[in-house]
Protein backbone atom coordinates (compact mmCIF):
# COMPACT_ATOMS: atom_id res chain seq x y z
CA UNK A 1 0.00 0.00 0.00
CA UNK A 2 1.33 3.52 -0.61
CA UNK A 3 0.03 6.23 1.47
CA UNK A 4 0.20 9.48 -0.16
CA UNK A 5 0.13 12.90 1.63
CA UNK A 6 -0.15 16.14 -0.27
CA UNK A 7 -2.05 18.47 1.64
CA UNK A 8 -0.09 20.20 4.78
CA UNK A 9 3.18 18.84 3.07
CA UNK A 10 4.71 16.32 0.74
CA UNK A 11 5.26 12.48 1.56
CA UNK A 12 5.26 9.07 0.49
CA UNK A 13 4.82 6.10 2.28
CA UNK A 14 4.88 2.44 1.20
CA UNK A 15 4.12 -0.49 3.49
CA UNK A 16 4.89 1.61 6.53
CA UNK A 17 8.34 2.53 5.65
CA UNK A 18 8.74 6.56 4.69
CA UNK A 19 10.10 6.97 1.00
CA UNK A 20 12.77 9.52 1.51
CA UNK A 21 14.10 10.13 -2.21
CA UNK A 22 11.09 12.54 -3.08
CA UNK A 23 12.80 15.69 -1.97
CA UNK A 24 12.92 17.45 -5.56
CA UNK A 25 9.89 19.81 -5.77
CA UNK A 26 9.87 19.18 -9.36
CA UNK A 27 9.57 15.60 -8.41
CA UNK A 28 6.75 16.23 -6.17
CA UNK A 29 4.96 18.45 -8.36
CA UNK A 30 5.08 15.72 -11.34
CA UNK A 31 3.80 12.27 -9.13
CA UNK A 32 1.04 14.61 -7.39
CA UNK A 33 -0.03 15.79 -11.00
CA UNK A 34 -0.29 12.33 -12.23
CA UNK A 35 -1.68 10.90 -8.59
CA UNK A 36 -4.68 13.71 -9.37
CA UNK A 37 -5.08 13.01 -12.82
CA UNK A 38 -5.67 9.32 -13.29
CA UNK A 39 -8.93 9.11 -15.57
CA UNK A 40 -6.80 8.80 -18.61
CA UNK A 41 -3.29 8.69 -19.85
CA UNK A 42 -1.52 12.16 -19.97
CA UNK A 43 0.47 13.50 -22.81
CA UNK A 44 4.46 13.31 -22.73
CA UNK A 45 4.56 15.98 -24.83
CA UNK A 46 1.64 17.74 -22.59
CA UNK A 47 3.57 17.39 -19.19
CA UNK A 48 6.56 18.22 -20.74
CA UNK A 49 4.91 21.60 -21.55
CA UNK A 50 3.26 21.43 -18.31
CA UNK A 51 6.51 21.34 -16.41
CA UNK A 52 9.03 23.42 -18.36
CA UNK A 53 7.32 26.20 -20.44
CA UNK A 54 9.87 27.85 -21.08
CA UNK A 55 12.68 25.20 -22.33
CA UNK A 56 12.79 23.47 -25.71
CA UNK A 57 10.47 20.71 -26.64
CA UNK A 58 13.10 18.51 -26.81
CA UNK A 59 14.75 19.75 -23.27
CA UNK A 60 11.29 19.50 -21.41
CA UNK A 61 11.28 15.75 -22.98
CA UNK A 62 14.89 15.07 -22.00
CA UNK A 63 13.80 16.42 -18.19
CA UNK A 64 10.38 14.79 -17.78
CA UNK A 65 12.22 11.00 -18.78
CA UNK A 66 14.78 12.66 -16.01
CA UNK A 67 12.16 12.63 -13.46
CA UNK A 68 10.44 9.54 -14.46
CA UNK A 69 13.59 7.44 -14.15
CA UNK A 70 13.89 8.87 -10.64
CA UNK A 71 10.24 7.82 -9.64
CA UNK A 72 11.39 4.38 -11.06
CA UNK A 73 14.25 4.03 -9.10
CA UNK A 74 12.95 5.81 -5.30
CA UNK A 75 9.14 4.22 -5.57
CA UNK A 76 9.20 0.56 -5.03
CA UNK A 77 7.21 -1.82 -8.01
CA UNK A 78 6.73 1.58 -9.52
CA UNK A 79 5.06 -0.69 -12.60
CA UNK A 80 2.28 -0.82 -9.89
CA UNK A 81 1.74 2.20 -10.30
CA UNK A 82 2.81 4.27 -13.22
CA UNK A 83 2.23 2.76 -16.70
CA UNK A 84 4.05 4.59 -19.28
CA UNK A 85 4.85 4.45 -23.52
CA UNK A 86 6.62 6.97 -25.81
CA UNK A 87 3.52 8.76 -25.57
CA UNK A 88 1.80 8.86 -22.57
CA UNK A 89 2.23 8.57 -18.64
CA UNK A 90 -0.81 7.31 -16.58
CA UNK A 91 -1.16 6.29 -12.60
CA UNK A 92 -3.15 3.11 -12.34
CA UNK A 93 -6.70 4.18 -10.45
CA UNK A 94 -6.20 0.22 -9.24
CA UNK A 95 -3.27 0.16 -7.63
CA UNK A 96 -3.06 -0.01 -3.81
CA UNK A 97 -2.63 3.66 -2.84
CA UNK A 98 -4.26 6.18 -0.60
CA UNK A 99 -4.62 10.35 -1.06
CA UNK A 100 -5.30 12.02 1.70
CA UNK A 101 -6.46 14.81 -0.57
CA UNK A 102 -9.14 12.71 -2.23
CA UNK A 103 -10.16 11.21 1.20
CA UNK A 104 -10.63 14.72 2.68
CA UNK A 105 -12.72 15.91 -0.97
CA UNK A 106 -14.66 12.07 -0.34
CA UNK A 107 -15.49 13.02 3.65
CA UNK A 108 -16.68 16.35 2.67
CA UNK A 109 -19.12 15.30 0.01
CA UNK A 110 -20.20 12.64 2.63
CA UNK A 111 -20.69 14.53 5.39
CA UNK A 112 -24.45 14.59 6.73
CA UNK A 113 -23.54 15.44 10.70
CA UNK A 114 -21.63 17.93 11.93
CA UNK A 115 -19.30 15.42 13.84
CA UNK A 116 -18.87 13.60 10.36
CA UNK A 117 -18.35 17.03 9.02
CA UNK A 118 -15.81 18.01 11.56
CA UNK A 119 -14.18 14.26 10.77
CA UNK A 120 -13.74 15.27 7.42
CA UNK A 121 -12.38 18.43 7.89
CA UNK A 122 -9.64 16.76 10.47
CA UNK A 123 -8.06 15.33 7.44
CA UNK A 124 -7.57 19.02 6.22
CA UNK A 125 -3.65 19.34 7.55
CA UNK A 126 -3.28 22.03 5.71
CA UNK A 127 -3.11 23.99 2.01
CA UNK A 128 -2.24 21.43 -0.95
CA UNK A 129 2.00 21.05 -1.41
CA UNK A 130 2.52 24.28 0.16
CA UNK A 131 6.06 25.25 -1.56
CA UNK A 132 4.79 24.34 -5.12
CA UNK A 133 3.38 26.89 -7.15
CA UNK A 134 2.90 25.62 -10.20
CA UNK A 135 0.03 27.22 -12.24
CA UNK A 136 -1.94 23.60 -11.66
CA UNK A 137 -0.93 23.17 -7.89
CA UNK A 138 -2.13 26.63 -7.18
CA UNK A 139 -5.74 26.40 -8.59
CA UNK A 140 -6.21 23.06 -7.06
CA UNK A 141 -4.98 24.53 -4.01
CA UNK A 142 -7.16 27.54 -4.06
CA UNK A 143 -10.33 25.26 -4.83
CA UNK A 144 -9.51 22.97 -1.62
CA UNK A 145 -9.24 25.90 0.44
CA UNK A 146 -12.64 27.21 -0.97
CA UNK A 147 -14.15 23.23 0.21
CA UNK A 148 -12.35 23.43 3.51
CA UNK A 149 -13.83 26.93 3.85
CA UNK A 150 -17.43 26.15 2.77
CA UNK A 151 -18.60 24.14 5.69
CA UNK A 152 -17.88 26.81 7.88
CA UNK A 153 -19.07 29.71 6.09
CA UNK A 154 -22.82 28.80 6.03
Amino acid sequence: MLDIQLLGGFRLVYDDKPLTDFDSPRLQSLIAYLILHPDAPQSRQHIAFLFWPDSTEAQARTNLRGLLHRIRQALPSAGDFIASDQSTIHWLQDAPYRVDMLEFERSLDEAQSLPALREAVDLYRGELLPGLYDAWVLAERERLAQGFRRPWSS
